[in-house]
């Protein structure tokens, strides 16, 4: 039986929510690096990716794809800390 950290890794998600993964990953990908670790996805980000690409997102769209950055990022982290500690 799988535990359930393996369990949430083999999550898909749900097919209606693909396209949000899809601008999801264009965004974090062309995003500014500082150099710094991880940073947020900043309103100024959002708004130039849906000017480039003529999107008009909803403000549910824009929570959400901030949201799933800052769990991105935890999940990066976390994974950085395991190395570490090795």
């Amino acid at each position: 039986m799988l535990g359930a950290q393996e369990q949430l890794d083999r999550l898909e998600p749900p097919i209606e929510a693909a396209y949000m993964y899809e601008w999801f990953f264009d965004l974090k990908f062309a995003a500014l690096r500082t150099g710094m670790g991880a940073t947020v996805l900043s309103y100024t980000e959002i708004d130039s990716w849906c000017r480039l690409y003529c999107r008009t997102l909803t403000p549910w769209e824009v929570s959400t794809l901030r949201q799933m950055d800052v769990a991105f990022n935890s999940a990066i982290d976390k994974r950085s800390e395991k190395k570490k500690d090795k």
